[in-house]
């Protein structure tokens, strides 16, 4: 194929291909695209809408696809697809979201994890706060100590749950960040 045909992923292409000398709205194209990418691949619909749109205006700017109905919000704008859309010359390539884009949802994956690991010790400084005032309040009101043991055996249970969580969370990231190093 010459290296200056159009590049486009192989859903899209076959949505405009089937439709070539129709009119179709943008939002008609974005649910044909989202239902065809599988669930296991499809990221935020949003991105993916944004991804759809960004490629209809690429294909608008090489005339193959013209615009038939401006709206104010792209859910009301519709294209016309040429009829000779299906003997163009275009390179197809696999979906951007089907290629290998794991290392960086892997990243952003672990970087949520950490987040929540900070917020988890955070947590269990506060209970281990709440535990120190509860034993010292259990010694200076002696009528209530049988209570507060009962409430600082709760809170102390609280501080252990969120230190295996903690200790759940750093095995994922370790588990990812390993199965990054291997191929």
């Amino acid at each position: 194929m010459p290296t200056n045909s159009l590049t486009l992923d192989r859903i899209l292409h076959a949505i405009l291909r089937e439709a070539s000398g129709k009119e179709l709205d943008l939002a008609q194209i974005r649910d044909e695209y989202t239902n065809q990418v599988p669930e296991y691949a499809r990221p935020h619909k949003r991105h993916l809408w944004r991804y759809v749109y960004s490629e209809m205006e690429k294909l608008r700017s090489k005339g193959l696809v013209s615009t038939s109905r401006r709206s104010f919000s792209s859910c009301g704008k519709a294209y016309s697809v040429t009829p000779d859309f299906g003997e163009q010359l275009i390179e197809e390539n696999c979906e951007p979201f089907l290629s290998d884009t794991s290392h960086d949802l892997d990243q952003k994956r672990v970087d949520d994890l950490k987040y929540k690991i900070k917020v988890y010790w955070r947590t269990a400084f506060m209970l281990n706060g709440t535990l120190d005032e509860t034993r010292a309040l259990a010694r200076e009101i002696p009528s209530l100590a049988r209570e507060l043991t009962y409430k600082e055996t709760k809170i102390f249970n609280k501080i252990l749950e969120v230190y295996g969580r903690i200790g759940a969370l750093e095995e994922i990231i370790e588990d990812l960040l390993d199965s990054r190093q291997c191929p």
